[in-house]
């Protein structure tokens, strides 16, 4: 859904920068200019409005994965089959450390596929 919506943001004049540090914003009666770093360099920008979204990040670190042989994502996201086990056949993962949407339903969801797999049932992935 991202790639539509930056497509259409561009096309209307919207200037996107991804993974920038914001260092200051200062605001005016008429405008709004921001000072952010990308990779060493710093840039200021200045227009009529400014939005600031923070990405999020799985927060694996205090799991231990670092003590098995769980293969992770480049972002640190946990790689799972369609019944949620891992490459280490013992362990299934679930939720916001795996790759996709983080989202409560999708995590819920993919608990009913792990919980089955585990018990050895055939689960719908409708």
């Amino acid at each position: 859904m991202t790639k539509p919506v930056l497509a259409d943001f561009e096309q209307h004049g919207g200037h996107i920068v991804t993974s920038a540090m914001a260092k200051s914003a200062q605001q005016t009666d008429q405008d709004v200019s921001l000072t952010y770093e990308v990779d060493g360099e710093e840039h200021t920008i200045t227009g009529d409005y400014l939005l600031v979204a923070v990405g999020r990040r799985a927060n694996t670190d205090g799991l231990g994965l670092n003590n098995t042989d769980i293969k992770l994502s480049d972002r640190g996201l946990i790689e799972i089959a369609d019944t949620m086990q891992t490459n280490v056949s013992h362990i299934y993962a679930i939720g916001d450390v795996t790759i996709g949407p983080q989202l409560a339903h999708k995590a819920s969801f993919q608990g009913k596929i792990a919980a089955a797999a585990i018990a050895g049932e055939a689960q719908a992935r409708t």
